[in-house]
């Protein structure tokens, strides 16, 4: 069934069976719809209220209720537009329930100093929400407000599926935030528009969840912005930003860590010229990529460089290393035969690294029914003493090291089926720095 919307001489008392009947808001369209329905919202269409607004849809996960702005010149409509908005104001927040897709709406939530926010798949268990070409506006300067997956009043409300693609998002004020709350979200395009005040930190977390953002435009952020922020020690989450623009001069970091069950990762990010490849912050430290200290001949896509690990007082052999995303894989043809995988590092120290302080961990394929086994050259046993790692005879540059100490990290396989050979290093001795070369040797 279609629902039609239009503010400029809608009804909520008509029926909302065409644009001559339309119903006058949202609120009164999703009072409504049943599983499956389609609600018009006209391109003229523009709703607002000095009181709190609960939008919740009938919409199933077979048959999500769809939200569509669209041009109200043909019924039904053919043209989609995103011009639609929904406005609350003073401190009214805005909340959406239910399996339901979204085009082209914006949300201008509250004003004045008191905090509001826009609650999305609010107290549900397993929401399932999709945000296409819309905007979301904190209008209000309160220092709480935020766009919000899940309330904190959740209770049994988790596994949470939030979706926006090609979105934008204005702050009032720099504690305000996306917060993300037992929940999994993803962001993929879309920009942090002007006008507005910049976050401290773009994405704050609690509970269990994850976030990934992809392609998104943050230039107009301040300099100093973070991307991703756990807030209490206990929560499990993570999150991921990947092919995105930053403000020029970026000064921020990826990810503050509260507790030991939090990682952040940058990959391939911009910042004016600047080229960040990768960026880790993790309970056990960081890692960055690194141009100055790097292996003569080693990893080079197009500018040699190596990866900077530097872990944090927490770092502790064998339960909180530092570890770094998978080495850029290496394709191996050889089998029946033993091969040796090694990854040259290096450190400022006369003291050669352990075996617990330091390993390499190698996936493999040992068999031919293709399934993968990982070893290590890491302490054979906890009942065993440490032994340093091989020393190294590779070329570095070592500009500012006083010491600088070469050391091989190495594993031999025997593979029996041709097969990408995939390995990461480990770090776990407290305080301190290591540069990885990241690539592989197979020899």
């Amino acid at each position: 069934m279609a629902i039609y919307v239009r503010s400029t001489d809608g009804s909520d008392s008509d029926d909302g069976s065409t644009w001559a009947l339309a119903k006058a808001s949202l609120t009164g369209a999703a009072a409504i719809d049943v599983a499956g329905d389609v609600i018009y919202l006209s391109q003229s269409h523009a709703e607002s209220t000095a009181a709190a607004v609960t939008l919740d849809f009938a919409g199933t996960l077979a048959a999500p209720t769809k939200v569509i702005c669209a041009n109200d010149a043909a019924e039904p409509p053919t043209t989609s537009a995103e011009s639609a908005t929904v406005t609350t104001t003073g401190a009214n927040n805005i909340k959406i329930k239910g399996k339901v897709l979204i085009h082209g709406v914006t949300f201008n939530i509250g004003t004045g100093s008191s905090s509001a926010g826009l609650y999305q798949t609010e107290n549900e268990l397993k929401g399932v929400q999709i945000y296409e070409k819309c905007k979301f506006k904190i209008l209000n300067t309160g220092s709480s407000s935020a766009f919000i997956f899940v309330s904190s009043a959740g209770g049994n409300a988790y596994g949470q599926k939030i979706t926006w693609r090609d979105c934008d998002v204005l702050f009032s004020g720099f504690l305000q935030a996306v917060r993300v709350q037992n929940a999994r979200f993803r962001w993929v395009g879309g920009a942090l528009l002007t006008g507005g005040d910049s976050p401290d930190y773009l994405i704050k977390f609690n509970n269990s969840c994850h976030a990934r953002l992809e392609n998104i435009d943050l230039s107009n952020a301040d300099t100093d912005i973070s991307i991703f922020y756990g807030e209490g020690s206990d929560a499990v989450v993570d999150g991921i930003i990947r092919s995105s623009k930053l403000p020029n001069s970026w000064a921020g970091n990826v990810g503050v860590t509260t507790g030991p069950y939090q990682r952040f990762e940058m990959h391939e990010c911009a910042s004016g010229a600047d080229r960040i490849r990768l960026r880790v912050a993790d309970y056990a430290g960081t890692i960055a990529d690194e141009n100055t200290i790097i292996r003569t001949g080693g990893a080079n896509d197009g500018t040699a460089y190596s990866w900077k690990l530097s872990t944090s007082a927490n770092a502790l052999y064998p339960t909180i290393p530092l570890t770094t995303p998978e080495l850029p894989a290496k394709w191996n043809d050889t089998t029946g035969s033993a091969v040796a995988v090694s990854v040259e590092v290096l450190h400022d120290s006369l003291t050669a690294l352990n075996d617990d302080e330091i390993w390499l961990e190698v996936t493999y394929l040992p068999e031919t029914t293709k399934q993968g086994e990982t070893v290590s050259d890491g302490k054979a046993s906890y009942l065993v003493a440490a032994t340093a790692q091989a020393s190294s005879s590779a070329e570095w540059t070592t500009t500012g090291l006083m010491n600088p100490n070469k050391q091989k990290l190495s594993v031999t396989i025997t593979p029996q089926s041709a097969g990408y050979i995939q390995a990461r290093v480990h770090l776990a001795k407290a305080s301190t720095t290591v540069y990885v070369d990241p690539k592989l040797t197979v020899a």
